[in-house]
């Protein structure tokens, strides 16, 4: 038997629960809810204060429903006045497209960011995410299996994400059917993180072994100005790279383009020399991940179409992302976040 929601505001649990409660009363908040079209305010404002509390607590909305009517307290906390149904909410919640979910989530994890100035650092990973299906049972909805090691096969998709670093900011994720090869999504992820203004000239992004590929390298710094470390197989040919990369025709007559290119090759260079000097930076994902999965309720996660994976999992994004503009900022705390 599932314990019940009894608020304790003395309780770390329940200070941090009300913090990111009261963080949906905020004007900017709001503004980016009626900004993407997630409207009316007030009424999507109280359906994702319910989602949400579901995610943090790891229940089900019809569960979250049963509670909410049965306790005053905890209408109090949540900010309820009048309980709706679960029909209601999920009907509220499938008017809206899965990419302005994805829009509201980002815009509204930047402007709670602290950390006004940009970073020119991006950390990038992926993860699984297996749905709690019965796979004894007929599915009426054909999905992908995908291949995660250590796990195994299993039903579902794949979540990339892009973390700013040192802030741990969220500014970019993506979900994908079964579990395509890291080294194939590399440059489509770049590609519209650049679309973004994400990621400009100069700035770099750490990724593991699992995004090793040469296109990628050579790519990344002549076709979009990035520096593209990425942590190198053995069987890696530097050399075939290396040759690749060569001024364009703009740096022969500009002495500040050609500047520009010959710094970006030498610290190319120099990170393929000292890659595991960034292996300690990278692992803060991880973190992030088990964050996601063992506290925010990616781990095994009850959607069955993409549309509805694509909402919760981009609730859960924006939980993670009110975590860190709370302080949740660290490696230590993400840690102790992930094992409470």
């Amino acid at each position: 038997m599932k314990s019940p929601l009894i608020p304790d505001l003395r309780h770390p649990t329940w200070i941090i629960f009300n913090n990111i409660i009261n963080l949906f009363d905020r004007r900017t908040v709001k503004k980016e809810m009626a900004k993407v079209g997630i409207k009316p305010v007030k009424k999507a404002a109280l359906m994702l204060r319910i989602t949400i509390t579901s995610i943090f607590f790891e229940k089900d909305i019809t569960e979250v429903v049963e509670e909410l009517k049965r306790n005053e307290e905890l209408r109090r906390v949540v900010r309820v006045a009048e309980v709706p149904s679960a029909d209601e909410i999920y009907s509220f919640l499938s008017k809206f497209s899965g990419d302005r979910f994805i829009k509201l989530v980002l815009s509204v994890i930047n402007r709670l960011s602290r950390r006004k100035t940009r970073s020119s650092v991006k950390l990038l990973d992926t993860t699984d995410i297996k749905l709690d299906l019965n796979l004894f049972r007929e599915q009426k909805i054909e999905y992908k299996w995908g291949y995660a090691p250590g796990k195994g096969f299993y039903k579902g998709f794949k979540l990339a994400l892009v973390i700013e670093y040192p802030s741990l900011k969220p500014v970019g994720f993506y979900l994908y059917e079964g579990s395509p090869n890291d080294s194939k999504l590399f440059l489509e992820i770049v590609k519209d993180l650049k679309r973004r203004r994400i990621l400009r000239k100069g700035d770099r992004i750490i990724a593991d072994k699992g995004f090793c590929a040469q296109k990628n390298y050579w790519k990344s710094i002549m076709w979009y100005k990035i520096l593209p470390f990425i942590f190198p197989r053995k069987n890696l040919n530097v050399k075939r790279i290396t040759g690749r990369l060569s001024h364009p025709f703009e740096a022969r007559k500009n002495e500040k383009v050609k500047r520009f290119y010959d710094e970006l090759f030498t610290s190319f260079k120099s990170f393929l020399n000292s890659w595991e000097n960034f292996k300690a930076i990278r692992s803060v994902v991880e973190d992030v991940f088990k964050v996601l999965k063992n506290s925010l309720s990616l781990k095994n996660l009850h959607r069955y179409s993409k549309r509805s994976v694509i909402k919760f999992a981009a609730l859960s994004v924006l939980l993670l992302g009110m975590l860190i503009s709370l302080g949740f900022n660290s490696k230590e705390k993400l840690q102790a976040l992930a094992e409470s």
